[in-house]
């Protein structure tokens, strides 16, 4: 449930991001920044960066993009590379495939970094964090995705470990290579929060662009106790209440909207202790 909670609130914020007509650019898992009670916080809005990146010369990608701690795992290993070597310099690309383009083909590289653009990296993002560090793809795999035009065998195997069905069908449907069969992200919070309409199993879809299915309804990952109670609160907690005593506060006043709301318990005892 706690990963739901972190997924929901990266898509809360991205959606926020978007509202505003900003663009995120480079959405990894370095910069998805957690605090100790959990609260969500996108960093590193890369802006400054190049929108495109040719796919014949990794030097813009490794001088823009590439984690900085290539070096360090290639010497001594890192949690993300798990060795040394050549293991550990094959770091995440966590960019949308439209954003490489090739020049010996006269390819016209993006002008701008766009929603759906975001929304791929964020798919990349969630799967990582439900199978627990798991890399979705370094740059070798995106290019195979790019130039193969199907979902490749190894991210599948990755995509049929997350234990939500729905999650499952979200994150893929994320990583859809037409940017135009991406949803928004508040799309997504809605689908993933509450029953979709549309059915299928992810592929399929009119123009070979895939299908979003439907949710598992009362099963759907995240419950609505989190649009409702939990992200107001805690952004009140951060914005409102500033001072330790003023937390405290509002944390007792709301006692019994929020064991309501998440348990479906009304803890009469508790709400007079809080009062």
């Amino acid at each position: 449930i706690e990963k739901n909670w972190i997924a929901h609130q990266i898509l809360r914020a991205l959606d926020g991001l978007h509202g505003a007509d900003v663009r995120h650019g480079h959405l990894t898992c370095e910069n998805v920044g957690v605090t100790s009670w959990g609260w969500v916080l996108l960093t590193d809005v890369a802006s400054y960066k190049p929108v495109s990146v040719p796919d014949d010369d990794p030097s813009d990608f490794i001088a823009h993009y590439q984690e900085r701690s290539a070096g360090s795992a290639a010497e001594g290993g890192s949690a993300a590379g798990g060795g040394g070597g050549a293991r550990g310099e094959r770091q995440r690309c966590y960019l949308a495939p439209e954003r490489f383009f090739t020049r010996r083909e006269g390819e016209k590289p993006a002008a701008e970094v766009t929603d759906a653009m975001d929304i791929f990296s964020a798919g990349c993002v969630l799967i990582e964090m439900f199978l627990n560090g798991e890399r979705t793809f370094d740059l070798g795999d995106l290019m195979e995705y790019r130039r193969g035009r199907k979902m490749l065998p190894a991210v599948q195997q990755k995509l049929n470990k997350i234990e939500s069905s729905a999650m499952r069908a979200a994150c893929k449907h994320m990583l859809s290579l037409d940017p135009r069969s991406r949803l928004t992200a508040a799309q997504y919070l809605e689908r993933l929060t509450s029953k979709g309409e549309s059915e299928g199993d992810g592929e399929g879809g009119g123009e070979g662009r895939p299908v979003y299915p439907a949710s598992d309804g009362p099963a759907a990952p995240m419950p609505l106790c989190f649009d409702s109670v939990l992200f107001p609160l805690l952004k009140r907690l951060r914005c409102e209440a500033l001072s330790p005593d003023a937390r405290i506060a509002l944390a007792a006043a709301q006692y019994g909207t929020v064991v309501q709301a998440t348990v479906g318990l009304e803890d009469a005892w508790g709400g007079r202790y809080f009062e």
